[in-house]
């Protein structure tokens, strides 16, 4: 188990709402009231992150946030990182262990 952060980028709808919908929509799921999961508006970008959790399930995440959150013309993009604090490195969600 690791700690994983989802960078959310290239949004057509405000940043601050969409963090706030995220949690609404994910933060039981992930423990937020425990911590464990954040998603904050940082600049014109929002960050998530899940403390704790397998490789699988972000991936899982990452589906779910482009279903539900997705724009029409595509351009919201999601950037994957592992990690920790202010030490992250990208990594690639499809790839085995």
């Amino acid at each position: 188990m690791s700690d994983f952060k989802l960078t959310l980028y290239g949004l057509s709808t405000d940043p601050q709402e969409l963090a706030e919908g995220i949690i609404e929509t994910y933060g039981e799921d992930y423990d937020a009231a425990l911590g464990d999961f954040t998603a904050e508006r940082v600049g014109e970008t929002v960050e998530v992150v899940a403390k704790n959790v397998a490789k699988g399930d972000m991936r899982v995440l990452r589906e779910d946030l482009y279903r539900d959150f997705g724009d029409e013309d595509g351009t919201m993009m999601i950037r994957a990182a592992s990690g920790s604090g202010s030490q992250w490195y990208s990594t690639d969600l499809d790839e085995d262990d």
